[in-house]
């Protein structure tokens, strides 16, 4: 559920791959390469990629936090267990956070932020990092802050130069909800709340202070902009469709200008653009599947083009256990691409998409429900390497 916002040629030099090329994305015929790379007696799930040190983060379902190495060439979990190393226990249970341990990124490198509860009697909840200095990992509850709220759901931001890296939350906590968004420094006591009660699915602005969110305007959930240095909450669409799902950043097929994404009633992924003036919807990417719904959309940067990967799903809901499949969609109309990456012939209950990119190009990974476990598979996207 993580945004990896920020440039991915920095993420591949720092992973030691250099002359980058730039191949058309459909140059040669697309082999499916679909493959369960975890051990299946472990449950892993809702995996989190570190671009930067090629490594996962999750959580089990005893709330213990996992670290683990994935391979820069095949892109599999070093061990397969996931189970690299434990980090910290009490991590709140997904169903109740919203969401697993996700990384953020700033000047002094990597770091992860969860949510933990209080105490046993799980009512509250309470935002954790934990960071790596010197080969040891380290963490710490954040201290509160003046706000009379608790907070759940962490996102960090992605600026890989930033010197103060933050956090995007959910106020409220178990019994209350969801009571808006907030924000805050992760290294100091700085704070902010989105001004705006219904502002929801909110995520960093790549190489800016700032997030794109939805808002409540007229019953129709609206993309929306905030700078949080200035406090300034900017509306950007008025158009019709229920918005979620919203990501914003630089485009290089579109001389690196900023456009954004949303997933539109469940059903489309509108893409908009700044034109004359105003923000313009110039693409509705929906590929050829007989599933109607597109759930968990993300954006994927590589060889000087857009994609946006998503499931294909029978259900609404990313709750649903209905079956799906992977999609990889390119963003430019002059240069569509659809293409189904996990296996057609697999009838499953997929979740939780992500990718990470290897020597070999990026791979999209994604986890099999088959009721109480989680099986991780790995996909080829067929854009191959070194662009």
């Amino acid at each position: 559920m993580s945004a990896h916002l920020y440039s991915r040629r920095q993420a591949l030099t720092a992973l030691g791959v250099t002359g980058f090329l730039t191949l058309p994305a459909h140059a040669e015929t697309f082999v499916v390469d679909d493959q369960i790379i975890t051990d299946p007696r472990i449950a892993v799930q809702d995996v989190e990629f570190d671009f930067i040190e090629g490594r996962i983060a999750w959580q089990d379902k005893q709330g213990q936090l996992w670290v683990a190495k994935v391979d820069p060439v095949t892109g599999a979990f070093m061990p397969s267990t996931g189970q690299g190393r434990l980090i910290d226990t009490g991590l709140a249970g997904i169903s109740d956070s919203g969401n697993g341990p996700e990384w953020a990124y700033g000047i002094d490198g990597p770091e992860i932020v969860y949510t933990k509860y209080t105490d046993s009697s799980r009512s509250a909840f309470v935002l954790a990092h934990a960071r790596n200095i010197n080969g040891n990992w380290y963490t710490e509850v954040l201290p509160n802050l003046p706000l009379d709220q608790g907070g759940y759901s962490p996102i960090g931001s992605q600026d890989l130069n930033d010197p103060d890296p933050r956090v995007k939350y959910q106020l409220g906590g178990p019994e209350t909800g969801s009571q808006g968004l907030a924000y805050r420094s992760l290294i100091s006591p700085s704070w902010g709340i989105v001004p705006d009660p219904t502002a929801d699915a909110g995520r960093w602005v790549e190489k800016r202070r700032s997030l794109i969110v939805t808002i409540l305007v007229n019953g129709v959930r609206q993309v929306a902009y905030h700078e949080i240095d200035t406090g300034v909450l900017t509306q950007l669409t008025s158009d019709p469709g229920q918005k979620n799902n919203v990501f914003m950043w630089e485009a290089p097929e579109f001389n690196h200008e900023l456009i954004f994404m949303a997933s539109v009633n469940a059903e489309t992924i509108d893409m908009y653009r700044f034109l004359n003036g105003a923000w313009t919807r110039f693409n509705s990417l929906k590929p050829p599947s007989p599933r109607p719904y597109l759930l968990s959309p993300e954006p994927l940067v590589y060889g000087g083009k857009s994609y946006v990967f998503a499931l294909a799903s029978n259900g609404f809901k990313t709750s649903q256990r209905e079956p799906s499949d992977v999609w990889l969609m390119a963003v430019d109309p002059a240069n569509p691409l659809y293409r189904q990456v996990s296996n057609p012939d697999l009838v499953l209950v997929r979740a939780d998409p992500e990718y990470f990119t290897t020597t070999l190009g990026p791979w999209i990974y994604y986890s099999q429900r088959q009721g109480s476990r989680r099986l991780t598979h790995r996909c080829s996207t067929g854009l191959g390497p070194g662009q």
